[in-house]
Order: structure tokens, then sequence, then C-alpha cells
């Protein structure tokens, strides 16, 4: 997997440091490194660079559109909105935690890991998430002429 010309290295330490926010519960954040720490050594086990792993889950499942539920003459249409760039990773870096919580995994490291690795090839919750996000906005392209928050 080769890195893309959207993220650098710099931007994988941006990217870690917002997970491990997110991941943090209850204010214990040691625990939510010691979580992305064990993931990552859990993927540089399965693939060679954790860095590239990371930067490609990160760019498949962040999305470029998301819709907004806006009434129109007594019926509610979803329409479509471009995202900001901060606001799709933070999506994306939202949907990939939650992916990991959802699995059946009793480690959850290893949980993250796989949902890491499931991304950066294309598959996993995450990934269908965007997919999922992304048909729904093309469907209702025709209600763009319906954003009034411009």
């Amino acid at each position: 997997m080769n890195l893309t010309t959207k993220y650098t290295e710099s931007e994988y330490v941006k990217i870690r440091c917002a997970c491990i926010s997110l991941l943090t519960r209850n204010g214990y954040k040691i625990r939510a490194q010691r979580i992305w720490d064990n993931a990552m050594s859990y993927i540089s086990q399965q693939n060679s660079n954790v860095t590239d792993v990371v930067l490609n889950a990160m760019e498949m499942c962040t999305p470029v559109v998301e819709y907004r539920r806006v009434r129109v003459a007594g019926t509610v249409v979803q329409v479509p909105k471009l995202m900001t760039p901060k606001q799709a990773q933070s999506r994306g870096m939202r949907w990939l935690i939650e992916g990991a919580r959802r699995r059946d995994n009793r480690i959850y490291a290893h949980a993250l890991a796989q949902e890491f690795l499931d991304a950066a090839r294309g598959a996993g919750w995450a990934t269908s998430q965007r997919d999922e996000m992304h048909r729904i906005a093309e469907a209702n392209r025709a209600y763009v002429r319906y954003q009034w928050w411009k």
C-alpha cells in the first residue's frame, strides 16, 4: 500500500492524537493510549507499515458528502451537502472507532486493528457507512437546490 498524496507523516500524528481522544473514556487517556499502541503493534505484526495502513484506512472511510433533512412543502427530503475536510476526517475516525466497538472481539485493541486493516482494504463497517452515505446523497442529488444554509 502506497502512501497517498492526501496525507503525510505529520497527518498520522494528528490522526493518532484525535483517535486517542475519541478512545478516551471517563478521563482514562493512558488506557486509550495503551489500546492504540496495542492495536498498532497488532497491525505491525500483520503488515509491514503501520502508517500506510492507518492513512489508507482513513482515506477509504472518509466521506465527501453528507445529507441533511429539510422540510419542503410538508415533506422531509434529504439534501446532500459537501463536508469540509475536517468534518469528513472526524466522521471517518468516529466510524472507525464505532466499527471496532461493534465487533464481537473480546480484546478491543485487536478489534480496532482489524477495523483499520479492513478499512484499508476497502471493507469493514466504516467503509460501508461511507458508501451508504454517498449512495443516499447520490440518490437525492435533485434536492441540492433546497440548500438554504449556505
